[in-house]
């Protein structure tokens, strides 16, 4: 899929109160520590909008996740993390995790977050 392409379409439909929605895990399975350290790298290609440097072994969406990374770059939106968990913070086991973020964007039409 060119997620370029597809965010030019969704942004061609130019609806005035559009939500778009990238769900998707990051990291598998890997040790807790190992986890969040990669986990975090991920976030941060997120944050900075290099969808280029991600990949399946960062997020099984990263297609998704680079689509509305394209969206941003063209719309300048602003992007914060919300909260960043994996699966040994809430279910307990830190052998195996599975990693998770919520990171929100949106238009800055006001000069200010």
């Amino acid at each position: 899929m060119d997620t370029e392409s597809l965010a030019q379409e969704l942004l061609a439909l130019n609806l005035p109160h559009m939500l778009v929605v990238a769900s998707s895990d990051l990291s598998h399975y890997d040790p807790y520590d190992m986890a969040v350290e990669h986990d975090h790298t991920t976030i941060g290609h997120i944050l900075e909008g290099e969808g280029g440097k991600l990949g399946g072994d960062d997020a099984c969406g990263f297609m998704p996740i680079r689509t509305i990374l394209a969206m941003a770059h063209v719309c300048g939106w602003k992007s914060r993390l919300v909260d960043y968990r994996n699966s040994g913070d809430t279910a307990g086991d830190k052998s195996a995790v599975v990693g998770y973020a919520s990171i929100g964007f949106w238009e800055d039409r006001n000069g200010h977050e």
